[in-house]
């Protein structure tokens, strides 16, 4: 009987002693996952006052909690004392140095590990890899024993984030095993790096797909401005979540077809604050100002991000007296907030007021730095744009804020500068080099372009476009040609238009049509620069035909408001052809008034046909622009000889 009453007590403090540990257990994870220091510190003292100071499951716990509240040093005073610190221990240590950064530590204390597993290396292969040092990354994972798929997907990720999508690939293809996870990540790789066409081939090899596999190569395909890709995807989705739904939501907002976007939008059975935002944004940035306040009122929650959404919206679209009205009744305001105000007024060449804005910034980071130079420079205005540069502390004057310079530089011819500042950076971002391949390439110094080009570890089409536009105004088509066709990245409006303008600068009119006819086929939308150029070249070759087609559908079926260019290039085009009456009828009824350039485009077709009436009109109407241009009516006076 007394030994059942003993069994009896013992399992009854057995039972107690699990059930506080359990309880202590679930309160530090509670600060764990709150961030809670102070309340962590405080359970800690409680612990170590209890008869569970020994307990190891605890103290690896406070470990971790330590860790994640930004406390190593607390961290490591629990792991000296643990009796017999296991290899959870061990690696939970490792995490709190390596989520605070301090590598150095880690590194000694995972060099110490008596027993380390998958899970230790694979913290320190994490750890290298987001502090960008990928070479220990790739060292370590050479070392490993015996690595995961984790492991190699960690190392993949890495080298995709610092854009080495062609070492990312080698690295996949390694993988002797490969989970849904890697797939994934080789995916995001392409995506985020601008390979649209290799995530489709990658996402069609898969064998088993999920929600994260479509919503990333559907948002690739969206970016790429492959819009009927993208929908097809969203359509056969087995499961949409909040990412897919904001995904095909923003790729129709970004192309700027507002109606579609709604429609997914009142699709939609649950919505965050992204999908409200991209509305807002969307609507805002295609000028409809009221209905983007209509969807910010309709807003069921607003934090900082969405008010500084419509703020940046309303500036980018040049609405910059709402924005500022806006901005001024932010509940709260960050520095996001301040720099989308700031942008909205410099963008727009209101430099006085992006001035006085930058003045009242209770905090300036490199991007409001980097604002105040690219107005300027924008503006044209050097000397403020360098006097404003060199007057930034060194805290501020970073590669964003030196590479607007460089650009400020370029942009206004001044070459010289631009190569003295460039040959001064210590970091040359993809930026600031592709600017130089553009001041190389504007010189003639194809060599030096074509070198910095070749340095840039991940061009964009940004790049690519420099590049073969470099070529192209050089005269060297075949190269700009073979550039443009080896392009690993989705090529974009502003690549075909360079080879479509390169050709018919260079009078092979036919390859310029060439090129245009393509664009049609792959669906490429084109810009008013593209029609320009076309235009252009039908003016060269005499196809009055078809540049009457292309000039009358630019705004029905390319949304392009014919400007000043596009009228000279028809007067050209009629004038050529004989059409004076027609010439003359184009003129008079532009929606915008027409220039000298329309008016000497008229004067030459009526020197060309001796229209002496119709000639006299034109010079005169030339002439009353350009009073000390004497060349009108010299040709006026060639008319009237005959």
């Amino acid at each position: 009987m007394q030994l059942r009453r003993k069994a009896s007590r013992a399992l009854h403090n057995a039972f107690t002693h699990y059930d506080e540990q359990t309880e202590l257990a679930e309160r530090i994870k509670e600060c764990s996952s709150s961030r809670n220091l102070g309340q962590g510190k405080l359970l800690h003292n409680e612990i170590q006052n209890s008869r569970h100071f020994e307990n190891r499951f605890l103290g690896n716990l406070l470990i971790d909690m330590y860790g994640k509240c930004g406390s190593p040093g607390e961290a490591r005073k629990v792991f000296d004392v643990l009796l017999e610190p296991n290899k959870f221990s061990w690696n939970m240590m490792v995490k709190a140095y390596t989520q605070n950064g301090s590598l150095d530590e880690a590194r000694k204390l995972f060099d110490e590990a008596p027993d380390r597993d998958v899970v230790t290396w694979n913290h320190m292969i994490a750890a290298y890899a987001q502090a960008g040092n990928l070479q220990e990354s790739r060292k370590l994972l050479d070392r490993m024993p015996d690595p995961d798929v984790v492991s190699w997907t960690l190392l993949l990720t890495a080298y995709a984030q610092a854009g080495h999508v062609e070492e990312a690939r080698k690295i996949f293809d390694r993988m002797h095993r490969r989970d849904i996870l890697s797939w994934n990540a080789l995916l995001q790789s392409y995506a985020a790096n601008g390979y649209c066409i290799q995530a489709s081939q990658a996402f069609e090899k898969m064998a088993a797909v999920d929600v994260v596999s479509f919503t990333t190569v559907m948002a690739a395909n969206a970016q790429a401005g492959h819009l009927s890709e993208a929908e097809a995807l969203f359509t056969v989705m087995p499961e949409k979540d909040f990412i897919a739904w904001n995904a095909m939501l923003s790729a129709y907002a970004q192309s700027g077809q507002m109606s579609l976007a709604r429609q997914i939008f009142e699709r939609m059975t649950n919505r965050n604050v992204v999908s409200w935002s991209v509305m807002v944004s969307g609507l805002a940035h295609r000028g409809f100002i009221r209905e983007a306040r209509a969807y910010f009122g309709r807003m069921p929650s607003r934090n900082v991000v969405s008010w500084t959404a419509l703020v940046q919206a309303l500036g980018q679209a040049g609405n910059v007296v709402a924005a500022e009205s806006l901005f001024f009744v932010m509940p709260t305001r960050n520095v996001l907030s301040w720099n989308g105000l700031l942008a909205g007024f410099a963008q727009h060449g209101k430099i006085a007021a992006a001035m006085e804005v930058f003045e009242k910034m209770p905090q300036r980071d490199e991007a409001a730095c980097s604002s105040m130079v690219a107005a300027h420079g924008d503006c044209g205005n050097l000397a403020e744009a360098r006097e404003i540069f060199s007057s930034m502390p060194d805290s501020c004057r970073g590669t964003i804020v030196t590479t607007s310079m460089l650009v400020s530089y370029a942009g206004s011819g001044d070459f010289s500068a631009a190569r003295e500042l460039f040959d001064r950076m210590e970091v040359k971002d993809a930026v600031a080099l592709t600017t130089m391949v553009s001041v190389y390439g504007r010189e003639g110094k194809l060599r030096e372009a074509r070198a910095l080009f070749d340095a840039i570890a991940r061009p964009d089409v940004v790049a690519w476009n420099t590049m073969i536009e470099a070529y192209a105004n050089a005269g060297q088509l075949d190269q700009a040609r073979a550039l443009f066709d080896a392009m690993p990245v989705d090529k974009n409006v502003v690549s075909w238009t360079v080879m479509l303008t390169g050709y018919s600068q260079l009078g092979q009119y036919e390859r310029a049509l060439g090129i245009f006819q393509r664009m049609d086929l792959d669906g490429i939308q084109q810009d008013d620069m593209t029609l320009t150029a076309i235009l252009s070249a039908c003016s060269h070759v005499g196809l009055v035909g078809p540049s009457k087609l292309h000039f009358s559908s630019m705004l029905a079926d390319y949304g392009v408001t014919p400007r000043i260019e596009h009228y000279q290039c028809m007067v050209a085009i009629l004038g050529r052809a004989g059409e004076l009456g027609k010439c003359e009828e184009l003129v008079g009824r532009m929606p915008i008034a027409p220039d000298v350039g329309a008016w000497k485009n008229l004067l030459g077709a009526c020197s060309i046909h001796g229209d002496v009436d119709r000639g006299d009109v034109a010079a005169n109407a030339a002439a009353e622009m350009d009073p000390s241009n004497e060349v009108p009516y010299l040709l006026l006076s060639n008319i009237v000889r005959g």
